[in-house]
């Protein structure tokens, strides 16, 4: 029978840093799962001829193996899950808040 230890837990947040996201894109390769992040934002167009231009700026890339990417997307469930309970339903953002990107 297998002795059961019990280990502690330290987070170290003091070299956390905050980024705005509103687009995203998701890749996989066999043992890992991409997330890129960036900000997407409508540059005027130069005429009328267009409604403008969208313009998505890649920013940070996050890589994981697919079990932690599992426990990422519980975690995202749970989480909005909560908030929702807190704040009401989230209503689905334009196109053009969240660039066709997530």
């Amino acid at each position: 029978m297998a002795e059961t230890q019990n280990i502690g837990l330290h987070v170290e947040a003091a070299s956390i840093r905050t980024t705005y996201v509103n687009a995203f894109q998701s890749r996989y390769a066999e043992g890992e799962v991409f997330l890129t992040f960036g900000v997407s934002r409508m540059e005027p167009a130069a005429d009328d001829t267009s409604a403008g231009t969208l313009v998505v700026d890649m920013q940070d890339r996050m890589a994981m193996t697919p079990q932690s990417a599992r426990r990422l997307a519980a975690t995202l469930i749970r989480t909005l899950q909560e908030y929702e309970e807190r704040f009401g339903p989230i209503m689905p953002a334009s196109s053009a808040d969240d660039g066709k990107n997530g």
